[in-house]
């Protein structure tokens, strides 16, 4: 039995590397929103959005590093379907992407209450 298409673009690899490729993306564009809401926002709140914009960087470094050991780790062993394991599993990268979000969402609210509660 000869392999179909589908077989070969299955072995290949290629959505294992356009998953990474996707990961690496989105890690991208949490960095350069943590760069620039710190940059627009320094000026007006002070310097913990430094403090802020930092965490954001070290969020997008362990989503990358993430990305890139899952994909070196399948990337040795294409035919070893195991579960990842360490840095290599994704609901690290979710986690901590959720956890960014739900932390500047919590701020952003109590900013409002504040900005609220100085207003009466």
């Amino acid at each position: 039995m000869t392999p179909t298409h589908a077989d070969r673009q299955a072995d290949s690899g290629d959505a294992t590397s356009l998953t990474a490729l996707a990961w690496r993306r989105t890690a991208l564009r949490v960095a350069v929103g943590a760069v620039v809401a710190t940059r627009l926002l320094t000026n007006e709140f002070g310097g913990w959005v430094v403090v802020a914009g930092l965490v954001g960087v070290a969020i997008v470094l362990v989503v990358h590093a993430s990305a890139s050991a899952a994909y070196l780790r399948y990337d040795r062993r294409p035919r070893r379907l195991s579960p990842d394991q360490g840095m290599a599993r994704s609901s690290i990268r979710v986690a901590a992407l959720a956890g960014f979000t739900v932390a500047v969402g919590l701020v952003g609210l109590a900013w409002v209450g504040l900005a609220a509660a100085a207003a009466t």
